[in-house]
C-alpha cells in the first residue's frame, strides 16, 4: 500500500518563550502543500525481518534507524506486538532541513499506513498521541488542512486560511539548517499578530514575520537576496518557512524563474 506524505509551509512563525522542558512555545499557521514524498509499506515474506529502504533525495543521517519512519514503526511495534515484519520504502522528494516538515510528515503517514496495512484499528485520538511522542509537529500531518498552531507545535486550532487560486514558489539552497541550531540563535518575544483572525494576503508583507529570518539570512545572505528578487517579480508575500533554508513566495501569477539558473537549488512551483 502506498501513501503520499505532504509538505507544509509556515505562514508567520513567532517564538513566544522557552519552556522548562526545553521546548519552545510558538504561534504559526501550518499550511499543507501538494509536494509529496512516496511511502510504501507491505508485509514482508515469511521468515524475513523488517526492512527499510530510502531513495530519492539523500537524508542527512548516519544510520537509517534514526529516520522518523523507523521511529514511528518501532513505537507502534512496541505497543502492538502483532505487527508482522514489514518492507518499508520511502522515496524522498521533500528536501530535508528545509522547514517543510518532510520528516514529520513521513512519520505521521507511517502511523496511518501501518494502522491500515496491519488492520490495527487504532482510533484517531490514540494516533495523535503517538504522533506527539515522535515530534511536536507530527500530529499536524494527520490532518491535511490548514491549522493555527500553538504550544510546541502540537496544539492545533481551526483556521479559515485559504490560499486556493494563489501560486506558490519554493526555493531551497543546498545548505541545510537543523532545528536545534536555529533555536540556539533565537530570542523569544511575544507575537503581536492574532493568527486566529488571519488578515488578507496583501497585508501580510507589513505584518507577518518569521522570527528565524534574521539568523538564517545572516548565515545565508543569498536567501535574503532571493526574497527581494521574488518581491521584484511581483510576489505578494515572501518568507522563510520553519527553521530551514527554504523560502516561499505567494503570488497571483506564476513567477518567471528563467533568470535562476543554479542547478544546485531546489525549485518548485504550483497553484494551490
Amino acid at each position: 500500500m502506498i501513501y503520499f506524505p505532504y509538505a507544509k509551509i509556515n505562514i508567520g512563525l513567532n517564538v513566544i518563550r522557552k519552556r522548562e522542558d526545553g521546548l519552545h512555545d510558538i504561534k504559526s499557521v501550518f499550511y499543507p502543500l501538494p509536494i509529496k514524498d512516496v511511502l510504501e509499506i507491505r508485509p514482508a515474506a515469511d521468515g524475513e525481518e523488517t526492512t527499510f529502504v530510502q531513495t530519492g533525495i539523500p537524508l542527512m543521517m548516519e544510520y537509517q534507524e534514526d529516520n522518523l519512519v523507523m521511529k514511528a514503526y518501532r513505537l507502534l511495534a512496541e505497543n502492538y506486538p502483532q505487527i508482522p515484519a514489514l518492507n518499508i520504502h520511502l522515496h524522498k522528494i521533500i528536501p530535508p532541513q528545509a522547514g517543510l516538515g518532510g520528516g514529520s510528515s513521513d512519520a505521521a503517514f507511517t502511523l496511518l499506513l501501518i494502522n491500515r496495512v496491519c488492520e490495527l484499528d487504532i482510533p484517531s485520538e490514540q494516533l495523535h498521541e503517538y504522533a506527539k511522542q515522535l515530534g511536536s509537529d507530527v500530529a499536524f500531518f494527520l490532518q491535511n488542512e490548514p491549522k493555527y498552531v500553538l504550544g510546541a507545535g502540537d496544539i492545533l486550532r481551526d483556521t479559515r486560511m485559504d490560499l486556493s487560486g494563489y501560486w506558490l514558489t519554493l526555493l531551497k539552497i543546498p545548505d541545510g539548517i537543523s532545528t536545534k541550531e536555529a533555536y540556539e540563535h533565537i530570542t523569544p518575544c511575544m507575537a503581536r499578530i492574532r493568527y486566529e483572525k488571519m488578515m488578507p494576503v496583501y497585508r501580510w508583507k507589513s505584518s507577518l514575520r518569521n522570527d528565524f529570518e534574521p539568523y538564517v539570512f545572516e548565515k545565508y545572505p543569498v536567501l535574503a537576496a532571493f526574497k527581494d528578487y521574488f518581491y521584484k517579480m511581483g510576489a505578494k508575500f515572501v518568507s522563510l518557512t520553519g527553521t530551514g533554508s527554504c523560502i516561499y513566495a505567494v503570488s497571483t501569477n506564476k513567477l518567471d524563474l528563467k533568470d535562476i539558473t543554479d542547478n544546485a537549488l531546489f525549485l518548485w512551483q504550483g497553484m494551490l
